[in-house]
């Protein structure tokens, strides 16, 4: 809900942009949370978050876009860079996590790719 009222009180693209890359990030740690917590069951959930807010995030980029290209180099490069982070995390806490976790990780690390293509 704040994250929702911050957006609602974000005028400016460019920081509303630089919000919802924020949120991504957030989503990512929360998976990775449930990871951590043992909570497998939830992942597909958590990975469907991270996939919405990445999906809203290509639309702020693509609205900014419109209004300033510009600004566009410099927020493109700040969300490949968090979600390339997130796939680098997601891969190394596959590799240190039971076997029953792989299924959602494996499916937070191609939600995140798919975003770096979008990207492209």
């Amino acid at each position: 809900m704040i994250e929702d009222i911050q957006l609602a009180f974000t005028f400016d693209p460019v920081e509303k942009t630089n919000l919802h890359i924020q949120q991504s990030r957030e989503r990512s740690l929360e998976f990775i949370e449930l990871v951590m917590e043992g909570k497998y069951e939830q992942l597909p959930i958590a990975a469907t978050r991270m996939e919405t807010e990445i999906i809203t995030s290509l639309h702020v980029l693509n609205e900014v876009t419109e209004t300033d290209p510009a600004i566009l180099a410099s927020s493109v490069s700040s969300f490949r860079e968090t979600l390339s982070s997130e796939i680098f995390m997601l891969n190394v806490l596959k590799g240190s996590s039971p076997i029953a976790a792989h299924p959602g990780i494996n499916l937070a690390i191609q939600v995140a790719q798919s975003g770096v293509l979008a990207l492209r």
